[in-house]
């Protein structure tokens, strides 16, 4: 009951910020309303890109990560390198008035195969039993 209510409240305050900020943003996004259009749709994007890393974590440490405590690290690092991936992707989906540099401008490349492969020798290492 008490996580329930502590994620209840996490999500009401990160709409509550999403909300405080969308007056500002909607001045500064170039493009006008086609714009802002993109910027949330990519926003709803991330979004969903998060909750299907969080569902690979719960899929991935299941019930036994008690029993398996290497499990935890990985989980993170997992989230981790799943979350630093959404979130090139949101920057390069977002119009801007200034070019990225090129290390995260270009659509695929050395970082963005750096961080899949991370994520997934995480999750793989995570399957592993150490008994």
């Amino acid at each position: 009951m008490h996580d329930k209510l502590l994620m209840l409240a996490g999500v009401l305050v990160g709409l509550a910020a999403a909300y405080g900020r969308y007056s500002r943003l909607k001045h500064q996004i170039p493009g006008g309303a086609p714009g802002r259009r993109s910027v949330f749709v990519a926003i709803g994007l991330y979004i969903v890109h998060v909750t299907v890393g969080l569902f690979i974590i719960l899929a991935f440490s299941g019930s036994g990560a008690q029993s398996r405590p290497h499990v935890v690290p990985l989980m993170i690092v997992f989230f981790l390198a799943w979350i630093l991936f959404g979130a090139i992707w949101l920057l390069r989906l977002v119009p801007r008035n200034t070019p990225l540099p090129s290390l995260i401008g270009d659509r695929f490349n050395m970082l963005d195969a750096a961080l899949l492969a991370g994520a997934a020798l995480a999750l793989a290492a995570s399957l592993v039993s150490f008994e």
